[in-house]
């Protein structure tokens, strides 16, 4: 299966999490794969030149498919914008749920067998992880566990961009040693004496040890340290983790096996495979018919890390978003014309859509080729007679067009006639069409709402002059100057989304005034000097990229409109710039348009 890669744009909602090794780590909403999560791996500049790479190496991780190792969905690989898009594992990691509840010996006994069976498989398949510790052992919702952030470790160009990306967090003051000293604590004793040993499976091994002693413990090794060169001085001379603070109720078998895997010499350290091979017998003999029954007491018990469920919770919550990703948002009621705005967050792909209609539930979604039982048959054809008029003229409620000033013509514009066939009072229904037909709807309220499309849909002898009018004439009706008039986009393209093609052509107009936009568009003092002094060598077209990719961030994808974006800039980039991110937009809706009606 080839690796996928993804959008930036394909994840509709985010939420930073704590926890993670280096480089931001967001829960995100995904367009079609429901809850996943992002590591953000790089945003500097572009590194088109490791493009292959990045997704040979991106190819390989994923294509480790093991119950016991994290999946790896896809990757993301834009300009600002170089990530990882993982599954996301529920509970959280190990560490978290052994500080905050008392894991039954069992539950124990299971956690570290299945870690053993995924390096098991790590190994098997030549892979390092380089990076074992309870922090990148994540928990599912029946508490089995996962090995994850295997990738940095593995793949030479993800982790120098990994690297680089720390240096340049750390030249921002945002980065703290606090990750380097954790996996300190976890590093065997011949990479403390030299920076040149090379990692193998017995590195691992000694990681896998004090893992071991952390789960008997539930504590961090080696807390009474004075700074990290004492742990690295004590270490190579033989110190390990107190063995003084291990429960007397832990079985001598785990205890035994752990001191074997951290031993000094690497060689007389047991490979993976022999472990699990010794261990196997004692957990199904001792400790599986336990398992059942501490469950249910530790799922009573725990539920996860709460910053993460409260983020989820955050996420689910979200209108169009469903924790299960198979269930469509109820939609509200709208009156007049407008259709059911498309929302990435409202629905997946129409193919998602439709293959998925079999496993939704009648009560949270009424398929339109099938009435609900309470449905009456004038209901159905009123329904039908709207669909009918939305197809042919573009319109469920004929409206009349706006008196738009034009340079061409000084008729009046006609009215168009509403269809005969029209049932003013029947209430507006829901379809599964309307959100795939028009991304977005005109506000209801009147005003200046130049609009490019063409209605393709609408055949000419439908349509009133104004919908046959081209789109340069509608465009040369539009004021010249706009900030004279005070710019207000209240079009179709008014809650359109941002694309790139946006933002680049906003990098190429803005120049020298970039602090002052970026003012304009909410980011702080603060915030801007970070940009300038970070970028201060990388010149201003970089200033500029960085500081609408902070503008992106802090906004979301729902935030970034062209409507707002217009707004923040009229009085900074020329008129005509500004009718062309307008122009940009509608030249996307039409395709938009186009593409929905070629479904029916």
């Amino acid at each position: 299966m080839d690796l996928g890669i993804m959008r930036s744009s394909d994840l509709i909602k985010k939420e930073r999490l704590d926890y993670g090794g280096f480089g931001e780590v967001f829960l995100c909403y995904h367009i079609t794969l429901g809850h996943v999560v992002q590591k953000r791996v790089y945003t500097g500049p572009p590194r088109k030149e490791q493009r292959s790479s990045l997704l040979e190496e991106g190819s390989l991780m994923s294509r480790l498919k093991h119950e016991r190792v994290v999946k790896l969905l896809g990757v993301i690989l834009e300009d600002g914008d170089y990530s990882l898009v993982m599954e996301l594992i529920p509970k959280g990691n190990l560490l978290a749920m052994l500080q905050k509840v008392s894991v039954p010996v069992s539950i124990k006994g299971r956690i570290i067998l299945e870690i053993l069976e995924g390096m098991v498989y790590l190994t098997d398949n030549h892979v390092i992880h380089k990076d074992l510790k309870p922090e990148n052992v994540l928990v599912d919702e029946r508490f089995h566990i996962k090995i994850a952030d295997l990738g940095l470790a593995t793949c030479q160009t993800w982790s120098r961009l990994t690297r680089e990306e720390s240096r340049r967090q750390s030249r921002g003051g945002k980065k703290s040693c606090v990750v380097a000293a954790g996996t300190l604590c976890y590093m065997a004793p011949e990479h403390l004496e030299s920076i040149n040993t090379r990692s193998t499976e017995k590195s691992d091994v000694y990681s896998f040890a004090i893992v071991v002693w952390v789960i008997l413990t539930r504590q961090e090794p080696y807390e009474n340290a004075l700074s990290q060169d004492h742990i690295c001085q004590c270490v190579r001379k033989g110190d390990r983790p107190d063995e003084g603070l291990i429960p007397n109720d832990s079985p001598e078998q785990i205890i035994s096996l752990m001191k074997k895997c951290w031993g000094h010499d690497p060689q007389k350290r047991p490979r993976f495979k022999e472990s699990y091979d010794n261990f196997l017998p004692f957990y199904k003999q001792d400790l599986e018919k336990h398992v059942e029954r501490d469950l249910k007491a530790l799922n009573d018990s725990y539920e996860g890390p709460p910053e993460l469920l409260e983020k989820l919770k955050t996420l689910s919550t979200e209108p169009g978003v469903t924790t299960t990703g198979l269930e469509a948002p109820s939609f509200p009621q709208r009156s007049g014309d407008s259709p059911t705005p498309l929302r990435s967050s409202d629905l997946g792909p129409v193919e998602a859509s439709l293959e998925d209609l079999s496993l939704m539930t009648s009560g949270s979604f009424q398929v339109d080729a099938v009435p609900d039982q309470s449905s009456t048959p004038l209901d159905l054809e009123q329904k039908l007679d709207q669909e009918f008029n939305y197809h042919k003229c573009g319109s469920y409620i004929p409206e009349p067009q706006p008196n738009l000033p034009s340079a061409h013509s000084a008729n009046p514009l006609l009215q168009a006639a509403p269809p005969s066939n029209w049932l003013p009072d029947v209430p507006q229904q829901v379809s599964s069409v309307q959100s795939w037909s028009k991304p977005n709807p005109y506000p209801q309220e009147s005003g200046f709402r130049p609009d490019y499309d063409t209605q393709i849909s609408v055949p000419p002898s439908h349509c009133t002059p104004y919908q046959q009018s081209k789109p340069l004439e509608r465009l040369q009706s539009w004021p010249s100057d706009l900030s004279a008039t005070g710019f207000s986009p209240q079009t179709e393209t008014e809650d359109h989304g941002v694309t790139d093609e946006h933002l680049e052509l906003i990098r190429k107009n803005i120049g020298a005034k970039w602090k002052a936009c970026a003012r304009k568009l909410g980011l702080t003092e603060v915030e801007i000097d970070a940009i300038e002094h970070d970028y201060a060598r990388d010149g201003l077209a970089e200033k500029v990229h960085q500081m609408l990719e902070r503008w992106k961030m802090k906004e979301g994808l729902q935030g970034c409109t062209v409507g707002k974006l217009c707004r923040s800039l009229e009085q900074y980039v020329k008129a005509d710039v500004l009718i062309d991110l307008l122009h940009k937009s509608q030249d996307f809706t039409s395709l938009s348009n186009a593409s929905a009606m070629s479904l029916f």
